[in-house]
């Protein structure tokens, strides 16, 4: 036996003195040990085991080959499986796993059913557990979505999503279970009629409002809007089962699918009437756009483009357009009419197989309550936004020109492999490019011998380019990006054209694209473009370099190579862009220090002036830190060089952190240490009992100093006030004050003032959302081992959440106001010089309000009359223009 190994161990988690890993075990051969034991463990199963497995594999990888082939085969061995099972062991596991491949992958949904159908066939029990699984996981799914759960709170869920809380799973799944459902009637295994009955339970649900009437059922107008929202989530599951699915639905019970579909009809036109239930001044809308308006990549060339934008954009219109398409076409052949370029049908294929088997009744009735529904559980309304238009070449023009029901349902399948593989890009991209694939084949096939080809990867990333761009979440943006970049990088020659048409498109429209819209779409392009493999056509835009410094597209091209250059090197990307584009590359970054000697000033060949006291105190600074004090030492020296200073208290403050701030300049692990010495509250300058007028100018000197500094590196800047407010050196309100000061005015047009704000507005809701889990925590059974000291107060945790709570909203009306007080003193100075106000930095200005309300709508709520009635009002003698942007915001609606 071998004793321990000399070779030095490179496991860190081996930190006991015992065998050590030689360096041998790292090299990329000792794959190989695992391999063959691998390979052992497979000749030593029995052939049982090898059986039970292969049928498992067979029903995932069901769909990657030739269909009928495969579900031939896969059906026999799962028939296999099941005769030889006495005890119905396996025909539980066989359902489940089958229930959950169907509620994950959206476009293999027919192909399951039809699998269900042929094992069914043969042996109903089969399809009988399939159905009455489903309807189970479907109420248990719908029951998650309420406020309170149903189920006993003693027992533990295991179903992961649920316990996750992760809503768009649990939504993905209702929708693709309910889709199941209406496939398996084609397959013979469900009723049409009891699938159309409980599509029409849920589309009851979905009843027409009165806004301008009073509604005593809801508490709020903002509850009422929570309902609609629930009401167009359930209404879309409707819709979207009918048009992925409703071709045998349609066959079998023509005048139920017919009943439903009106109904369904007379809930989206009513969503079309226009009303005023806030009562705005700027008139009246539908609630399908107030619902949308702030959703819109870019805003319409005029406002009464607005109404029309939203409808082309919202997917409950879009979907009953193409039922409504299919259910009039080919006059009395409505089985034609099914027929849909890129659709497949497998069901058609066994039909005579499917004749004599055995249908099942639902087991569990579908109970949904709106009024128990959570409305902090309302799924994502993914709008259907298009890019490529007959304008956009061949290409395009054939994506654009496609039936619309061919292309929602491609789009749909993309969209919801994007969703469930959430957190898996690499995974998720290899899917999606599979379903390139096999749209491409499909479109191909059905192709008029004049026609362009479809090429479905141009619906691909057009739909992964929508989905980032309207993601404002830092976490699901970077799932996007690494998507593009696994795509990129596994098919290039097939995803890159696509990207540069699509690309290209949305450049065009930065001038009226929305601010948030701008910041993601330069935090994808920068992502993509700052990986070393990837190249770019930068000479293609520039004609930018023409334009004036605060054109939209060239501080759009600026921001994308600042972002790039944090994200690589300098020198890459000077290596990279032409030479005519260095000019748009930021400058080096280095600190800015006002306060220079004499001596520093000759030395740089600029005129030397009588030092002054604020110059002869910074040289002071600099010499005492250079030897190192702690806080303390420093904070008894200030206090008795304060006093003797012939400078305000303000430029003292400025003059020490300036200098710290050089002292740290070298690294950013130099200025955490810095700031863990001597930036904790109260460390150098205040106490508890400093004055609050005292306290604010500190604070606000101390965020102007950052600011100044490093004006020639908002990295720095970002990075430094993030830093130093996780500290408390500062309150968020300073960062508020700040934004409206002169210097950042100025500022307006760049990225990284409106960074360093929504940062700071995330740091609270960070902030409450760990409270709200405090509490949720709080809320849960204890345990036998559970020690009192160890949970929460809850009115403790109650008071401290409701506290951030106000302080948030403060702070919105806080910022509401100045952009009314910015936009004014603008527009003046205007006047006074004989200028045109409306600038570019005026629409960037009111772009940025918008993108404010749009992200802090849902807690913009409760502050809205208060706004409405102390700023916006006609006494307060508010902007035209910033009123009108308030109201925009007032009237939308954003779910939480």
């Amino acid at each position: 036996m071998h004793g321990p190994s000399r070779k030095r161990s490179f496991d860190d988690n081996d930190q006991d003195n015992n065998y050590k890993r030689s360096r041998i075990d790292d090299r990329p051969n000792n794959s190989r040990r695992h391999e063959r034991r691998h390979d052992r463990e497979r000749l030593n199963e029995s052939d049982r085991a090898r059986a039970w497995r292969l049928a498992k594999k067979a029903v995932v990888e069901l769909g990657d080959g030739a269909e009928r082939e495969q579900l031939t085969r896969t059906s026999d061995l799962l028939l296999r499986e099941l005769e030889a099972d006495a005890q119905d062991v396996k025909l539980g596991h066989l359902a489940t796993l089958i229930l959950r491949s169907a509620s994950r992958l959206a476009h293999k949904t027919a192909l399951y059913a039809t699998l269900v159908g042929l094992v069914n066939a043969r042996k109903p029990t089969f399809g009988r557990e399939i159905v009455a699984n489903a309807t189970q996981c479907l109420q248990r799914d719908v029951n998650h979505l309420n406020l309170e759960k149903g189920d006993d709170p003693d027992i533990a869920d295991t179903d992961v999503f649920r316990r996750d809380g992760d809503v768009i799973a649990v939504a993905i799944r209702v929708q693709l279970i309910i889709r199941l459902l209406a496939e398996l009637c084609a397959a013979r295994v469900c009723k049409a009629e009891d699938v159309l009955v409980m599509l029409d339970s849920i589309q009851g649900l979905c009843t027409s409002d009165d806004w301008d009437g009073d509604d005593e059922t809801f508490a709020s107008l903002r509850a009422r809007e929570d309902a609609a929202a629930w009401k167009d989530f359930f209404a879309l599951v409707v819709l979207t089962t009918l048009l992925h699915s409703g071709k045998e639905l349609a066959r079998s019970a023509d005048n139920l699918f017919d009943s439903l579909l009106s109904r369904c009809r007379e809930y989206v036109l009513h969503r079309e009437e226009e009303n005023n239930p806030r009562g705005s001044s700027a008139g009246s809308s539908s609630w399908r756009t107030r619902r949308l308006q702030l959703a819109l990549l870019w805003r319409p060339e005029t406002n009464e483009e607005l109404s029309t934008l939203c409808a082309s954009s919202d997917p409950l219109s879009l979907v009953l357009d193409a039922l409504s398409a299919i259910w009039s076409g080919n006059g009395d052949d409505k089985t034609a009419a099914w027929e849909l370029r890129g659709v497949s049908h497998p069901q058609d294929v066994f039909a005579p197989d499917f004749e004599k088997s055995e249908t099942h009744a639902f087991a569990v009735s579908l109970s949904i309550d709106l009024t128990k529904l959570d409305p902090n559980k309302i799924p994502p309304y993914t709008m259907v936004f298009r890019i490529l238009s007959d304008e956009s070449g061949a290409i395009g023009a054939a994506v654009a020109t496609l039936p619309l029901a061919s292309y929602l349902i491609t789009r749909n399948h993309f969209v919801d492999a994007l969703e469930t593989f959430y957190s898996k890009p690499a995974i998720a991209a290899k899917l999606l490019l599979g379903l390139c694939s096999m749209y491409n084949t499909r479109f191909a096939s059905s192709l008029a011998a004049e026609a362009t080809r479809v090429k479905s990867e141009y619906i691909l990333v057009e739909t992964l380019l929508v989905a980032a761009l309207s993601e404002n979440a830092r976490a699901k943006l970077g799932y996007y990006c690494s998507v593009l970049y696994h795509l990129v990088k596994t098919d290039a020659g097939i995803v890159s054209p696509a990207l540069a048409v699509v690309v290209e498109l949305l450049f065009r429209e930065v001038p009226t694209m929305r601010a948030t819209t701008v910041n993601s779409f330069v935090l994808l392009l920068s992502h993509f473009l700052s990986n070393f493999e990837f190249k770019w056509r930068w000479s293609a835009w520039s004609y930018v370099l023409e334009a004036s410094e605060d054109d939209p597209q060239r501080l759009f091209v600026s921001a994308v190579i600042e972002r790039c250059v944090r994200l690589s090197y300098l020198q890459h990307m000077q290596s990279a862009l032409p030479a005519d584009f260095h000019v748009l590359l930021p400058p080096t970054p280095k600190p800015r220090i006002r306060f220079q000697s004499a001596k520093e000033k000759d030395a740089a060949g600029a005129v030397a002036d009588e030092p002054d006291a604020a110059s002869e105190f910074y040289q002071s600074v600099t010499t005492k830190l250079k030897g190192h004090p702690p806080a303390t030492a420093l904070r008894t020296w200030l206090n008795e060089e304060l006093p003797r200073l012939e400078i305000s208290r303000g430029e003292a403050v400025e003059v020490v952190w300036t200098c710290i701030l050089e002292a740290g300049a070298a690294t950013f692990t130099h200025m955490r240490l810095l700031l863990e010495k001597y930036g904790k509250r109260y460390e150098l300058f205040g106490g508890e009992n400093q004055s609050g007028d005292e306290m604010d100018a500190d604070e606000l000197s101390l965020v102007k100093t950052v600011a100044s500094v490093w004006l020639k590196s908002p990295q720095h800047i970002g990075l430094i006030l993030n830093a130093m407010l996780r500290q408390g050196l500062f309150r968020p309100s300073t960062i508020i004050t700040w934004v409206f000061t002169p210097d950042a005015v100025q500022q307006y047009s760049w990225p990284y003032v409106w960074e360093i704000l929504h940062d700071t507005l995330k740091f609270i809701q960070d902030a409450i959302s760990a409270k709200t889990r405090q509490l949720e925590q709080a809320t849960l059974p204890k345990l036998s081992d559970d020690r009192d000291e160890d949970m929460p107060d809850v009115e403790i945790v109650e008071d401290g959440r409701k506290r951030l709570q106000n302080d948030l909203r403060q702070l919105l009306v806080l910022l509401f106001s100045g952009f009314n007080r910015v936009i004014t003193e603008h527009k003046a100075e205007c006047d006074a010089e004989g200028s045109d106000p409306r600038d570019n930095w005026f629409r960037s200005t009111l772009a940025q309000m918008q993108a404010v309300g749009d992200r802090y709508r849902v807690p913009l709520e409760d502050v809205l009359d208060e706004l409405q009635l102390e700023v916006f009002s006609v006494s307060a003698s508010a902007d035209a223009d910033t009123t009108k942007i308030f109201q925009l915001v007032r009237d939308s609606y954003r779910s939480a």
